[in-house]
């Protein structure tokens, strides 16, 4: 993956900057994987992910989304954008 962005996006509580100018959906999708990682070693359970009216929300609020479950996390997206994490599928006891 070659994801794009600008490092000057990141702050103390929140990422801004402006669509495909400072970050794609690519970066996106990576930054939902390494996001769950981190909540999951937290053992956080839940996690929001907002979005603006902008044209490019939901496209990267998916990508986000589809790059949280590609890290190994069991779990779903409830109707109100709020992932619920079950657990790590690699812990799943198979019988």
């Amino acid at each position: 993956m070659s994801a794009r962005y600008n490092p000057a996006i990141f702050r103390e509580y929140d990422i801004r900057g402006i669509a495909e100018a400072d970050y794609d959906a690519e970066f996106a999708n990576l930054l939902g994987r390494a996001y769950a990682t981190y909540v999951a070693d937290l053992g956080m359970r839940r996690v929001s992910v907002g979005r603006d009216a902008r044209l490019t929300s939901n496209r990267y609020a998916e990508a986000l989304q589809d790059g949280w479950l590609h890290t190994g996390d069991a779990g779903h997206l409830e109707a109100d954008g709020q992932l619920v994490v079950l657990g790590r599928v690699s812990e799943v006891v198979h019988t």
